[in-house]
């Protein structure tokens, strides 16, 4: 029973950082995820329209290591096809692919304040001209998270991507809170938030704002 009360916290961090890394829209720590976005005009262009499906495979491993201390392994993958259409009809298609090995560790202190950092490190690029120093991804974040009640956990901390264009860790907010039983809103602030309404057992809608480093 104790194992369990801490794997919940666990799993909601675990989960919300690994959405940090790439994006899980399923409650587990392993998730195969397909987005299809619709035709929209890149900035700058007038007559081309782009369309973009992504691939994301993503694994986070709790490994218990003590009575309050886990380590936590990581794997991501990510597919990216933009695909860009002309006026004429005329298309053409690339192909983007990033993969990244992470590694953490996580501490209660506690029964309600986990303690988190994870590192990762990893290669994004379209493989057409090889590898280069540009096309290494570098993420690191650091948060305590503090568990009110089974409704509601808050944390905070700093994270860093270099593929945020800013050279400076970023303050991080993770959020969850359950209001009802059927309505939920979480997210790992700045990358993404989600509003979740559950309307059967097996369909939920919702909004979702984000900021996409792919």
């Amino acid at each position: 029973v104790a194992m369990r009360k801490l794997a919940t916290p666990l799993a909601l961090a675990v989960l919300a950082l690994s959405r940090d890394i790439g994006a899980q829209t399923s409650d587990s720590l392993f998730s195969i995820d397909e987005e299809q976005y619709g035709s929209a005009k890149p900035a700058g262009e007038t007559t081309q329209q782009l369309q973009r499906r992504v691939l994301r495979v993503n694994g986070t491993f709790p490994v218990p290591v003590g009575a309050k201390t886990f380590l936590l392994p990581g794997l991501k993958y990510d597919h990216t096809r933009l695909r860009f259409e002309d006026a004429t009809s005329r298309s053409r298609t690339t192909d983007l692919r990033a993969t990244q090995l992470s590694f953490g560790l996580a501490q209660y202190t506690g029964d309600h304040l986990l303690l988190i950092a994870t590192a990762g490190v990893g290669v994004a690029s379209d493989m057409s001209q090889g590898i280069s120093t540009n096309d290494l991804l570098y993420t690191g974040t650091a948060i305590a998270l503090y568990r009110f009640g089974p409704s509601l956990s808050l944390g905070a901390g700093i994270t860093y991507d270099n593929r945020r264009g800013c050279p400076r860790p970023l303050p991080a907010a993770l959020l969850d809170w359950r209001p009802r039983a059927n309505f939920r809103i979480r997210g790992f602030i700045p990358s993404r938030l989600d509003a979740e309404l559950r309307l059967t057992s097996w369909y939920t809608v919702g909004l979702l704002a984000t900021i996409r480093n792919d």
